[in-house]
């Protein structure tokens, strides 16, 4: 059985990545990123549903076993002290590199980071964040290529939408699934994809993950 590792398992943008990634028949891992007794609280609410499958279970600490595949969900805050408590959670996890051996990681990040014209987003195009969000989504992006390059020959994703839409359950299921099928997908090295979740039928949007897909999500 494949097992996956998700920073964030229980934030709101990890839960729905460890419902579908459960619904997938893969053992989930959630790594908390509860930084304060709201966001624990938030996560232990989580837990109740999730916790009831025999294929999940929370962590503390990276566990010592192998796994399959990373995820990245919870990954920016805006506020200085939270975000050095995050990289702090991010830096033990990755010291001493115990992800070596992962198939694929998956880092999520925000579209905030190319400015907010997101009509005119490109995966080629320069980011020149203006937004809090979208300064510390660079910020960890940077972190993220740093700690890539230390990991060897890994394929791994940034995945950049508009969290925003997790707020929404169907819109959270659906970014949650692209990056599962992102995780699989078979594609050399480093890439940076958008995805834009725009009205159905327009062909201008989503080009490069619809091609790294190629299919394997009908609604794209």
């Amino acid at each position: 059985m494949e097992r996956a590792l998700i920073f964030g398992g229980l934030s709101p943008q990890g839960f729905p990545l460890s419902e579908v990634l459960m619904e997938k028949g893969l053992q989930v891992i959630s790594l908390s990123t509860a930084l304060n007794e709201d966001e624990k609280q938030s996560e232990e609410e989580r837990e109740f549903f999730l916790g009831r499958n025999s294929l999940f279970r929370v962590v503390k600490a990276v566990p010592a076993e192998p796994f399959d595949y990373l995820f990245l969900a919870d990954t920016i805050r805006t506020s200085p002290a939270d975000k050095i408590r995050l990289k702090e959670r991010w830096n033990r996890m990755f010291f001493p590199y115990k992800l070596a051996g992962a198939k694929s990681f998956v880092f999520l990040s925000s579209l905030e980071i190319c400015g907010g014209e997101e009509g005119r987003l490109s995966e080629t195009m320069s980011t020149h964040p203006r937004t809090a969000i979208g300064k510390a989504a660079d910020e960890m992006e940077a972190c993220f290529a740093r700690e890539l390059s230390r990991a060897g020959d890994i394929k791994a994703v940034i995945f950049r939408t508009d969290l925003e839409n997790f707020a929404d359950r169907r819109k959270g299921r659906r970014i949650a699934e692209l990056m599962s099928e992102l995780a699989f997908a078979d594609f050399p090295g480093l890439e940076v994809i958008h995805f834009i979740d725009g009205p159905e039928g327009d062909t201008t949007l989503n080009r490069k993950i619809k091609a790294i897909l190629r299919g394997k999500v009908s609604w794209l």
